[in-house]
Parts: structure tokens; C-alpha cells; sequence
């Protein structure tokens, strides 16, 4: 519900302590395609997160 009300409202939902793949499966299926939480990553302190962020994204610069 919350989904569809946030959708009536024009606005997006970002789920939060995303764990299991299946929730990440029933949410997209539900509509809400953005998450976040320890399935993608533990926190971390900046230094580290940028490292991650450099290892995983592909930059559209060379």
C-alpha cells in the first residue's frame, strides 16, 4: 500500500534493510525498483564506501 499511495502522490519509494533477494523479488514486483540495505553492503565509513563505489560503477569517462 504504502507503494501504490506514494505512486498516487508522484512520488518514489526507496526501500530500506533490503537483506533477501526475495524482498528485493516481491518489491520490483510490487513496483518499487530502488533499495537499500545489507544485501547490496554493510555500512561503511566513507574512505571505503568510495573504493566500493569505484570498484563496482562503471564510469561513463575513461
Amino acid at each position: 500500500m504504502v507503494v501504490v499511495l506514494a505512486e498516487s502522490l508522484g512520488l518514489s519509494v526507496i526501500a530500506e534493510g533490503m537483506e533477501l533477494q526475495a524482498q528485493a523479488d516481491l518489491l520490483a514486483h510490487i513496483g518499487s525498483h530502488v533499495y537499500q540495505g545489507d544485501m547490496f553492503s554493510r555500512p561503511l565509513p566513507v574512505d571505503a564506501f568510495e573504493s566500493l563505489m569505484k570498484r563496482t560503477l562503471i564510469s561513463p569517462f575513461p
